[in-house]
């Protein structure tokens, strides 16, 4: 029998994440608002850029808005134990993955080869059970995540405060104890 294993958010790392998405939002205010400025012989629509910029805004402010409040968050990122793993790892977590609804999970890097930026897939046999049990706005990122990479349970693991070669061995140990079950 598998004891609860809490795995703390990373507070350095969220921090980190507010300043780079900070300087981001002064970019993509840029973009858009001087559109003009960053015209080249790739990106000659003024209209284009803008768009982007404005896009960027957007999507940038609510990880802006999201963030401080996950740096606050007592909760664990994830847990695990007997009945799978619960993920309160970011704005799109689905909350409790039952082990027995698991068909394989998979590390991969959502950029190529960078270890920082590792992303746990997490197939499972009815993906639209977690989708369906979310709000409109978790919806449509769970199904892009789904169109990407093939499901929409994704856990990343940047902003965990835990080595990823030993979480991801524990998850699979985890999966493989109480898989059958």
């Amino acid at each position: 029998m598998i004891h609860r294993i809490e795995i703390p958010s990373s507070k350095i790392k969220l921090i980190l994440m507010l300043i780079g998405v900070s300087i981001f939002i002064i970019g993509s205010y840029y973009l858009f608002q001087y559109p003009e400025r960053f015209i080249s012989y790739r990106f000659k629509s003024v209209e284009f850029i803008k768009a982007v910029g404005l896009f960027n805004l957007i999507f940038l402010s609510l990880a802006w808005i999201y963030l401080p409040i996950k740096l606050f968050d007592k909760k664990p990122g994830l847990i695990l134990d007997e009945n799978g793993i619960f993920d309160n790892s970011s704005a799109i977590s689905v909350g409790l993955i039952l082990w027995k609804d698991i068909d394989s999970i998979k590390l991969i890097y959502a950029v190529k080869n960078r270890k920082s930026s590792r992303i746990l897939l997490i197939n499972v046999h009815n993906p639209e059970k977690y989708i369906d049990r979310s709000n409109r706005f978790k919806k449509m990122l769970l199904n892009l995540n789904n169109k990407l990479y093939g499901t929409p349970l994704t856990i990343g693991l940047s902003a965990l405060k835990y080595n990823f070669e030993r979480l991801e061995k524990l998850i699979n140990q985890n999966y493989e104890l109480h898989k059958e079950k």
